[in-house]
């Protein structure tokens, strides 16, 4: 993924497996389009089997990673982007960021493709990627180029989002974007008391209609969102080895017994019994 300072970074990479990501969030947009089969998605406690010729779609909060077991050629396209990079593209009717938040879906990261689409789809991502050449960069307009293909790439993804999940245009309006702001408001302030009342004090709106706002766009309550992202959180920083009552107070949790029993609800496990496990799991893949 690219470095912090970028703005855009893309690359068509083949490896062979089997591949075992780490769990991670990236802090830009990444568009990756799997060419290989078997490849499996995980968002979360979720997984699911990758289709061949499958867009996957993860914005800056969700905490994700792609696993293939078998000993076969991994091919795959990434597209990389900060969210600010390419805000200003869209209009009032047209949101190029819809497909990365309206997700009011079972399964919203993955986009399985026709034959046809993928032809269409291989078409843009070879635009995109002939933009890293050196030749290129030195021509006129070559700033703008980059963004326009990118742009144009995420329109074709766009109208192939709202095909596949049958949203119409006067379903889906700008009211996720206000949820999106609140969710980034969540990632950024998981240490807080992230209570309805001060998010809605926070965005100065009616606490009933935030709530009803958030499950229509996400699929989940506002509670049940940052319950979730707080054990992520404390998954990944167990896993990078911290003690169980740091996580506890950096996740928002004030009761580490309280934390404890939350965690173990959710992973089976309690917090000591996952760090333990990741350590083992850890060593295991040296």
């Amino acid at each position: 993924s690219p470095r912090p300072s970028e703005d855009y970074s893309f690359r068509h990479k083949v490896t062979y497996g089997p591949e075992e990501q780490e769990f991670h969030t990236d802090p830009h947009f990444s568009i990756l389009f799997i060419m290989t089969p078997n490849v499996m998605c995980h968002v979360g406690d979720k997984s699911w089997k990758v289709p061949i010729h499958s867009i996957l779609l993860f914005n800056n909060m969700d905490l994700h990673k792609l696993t293939l077991k078998t000993a076969e050629r991994f091919e795959r396209y990434s597209v990389s982007f900060k969210p600010e990079y390419i805000e200003a593209l869209s209009t009032k009717e047209t949101d190029l960021l819809e497909c990365f938040f309206l997700r009011p879906f079972s399964i919203p990261y993955i986009l399985p493709l026709t034959d046809g689409q993928t032809r269409e789809c291989l078409f843009h991502l070879e635009r995109v990627l002939s933009c890293r050449e050196d030749t290129v960069k030195q021509e006129y307009g070559y700033d703008l180029h980059v963004k326009f293909v990118i742009g144009e790439l995420l329109i074709f993804i766009n109208r192939l989002y709202r095909k596949y999940h049958g949203i119409s245009s006067n379903s889906a309006t700008s009211s996720y974007r206000l949820i999106y702001s609140v969710i980034n408001h969540i990632h950024s302030h998981l240490s807080d008391d992230l209570s309805l009342e001060n998010l809605s004090s926070a965005f100065y709106i009616n606490k009933y209609y935030l709530c009803n706002l958030f499950k229509v766009v996400t699929g989940t309550s506002p509670n049940q969102y940052i319950i979730s992202c707080r054990i992520m959180k404390a998954k990944e920083l167990l896993a990078q080895n911290l003690p169980v009552d740091s996580v506890c107070n950096i996740v928002g949790y004030k009761n580490l017994s309280h934390f404890s029993r939350i965690f173990k609800q959710h992973t089976g496990l309690s917090p000591k019994q996952y760090a333990k496990f990741k350590q083992a799991d850890h060593l295991r893949h040296k």
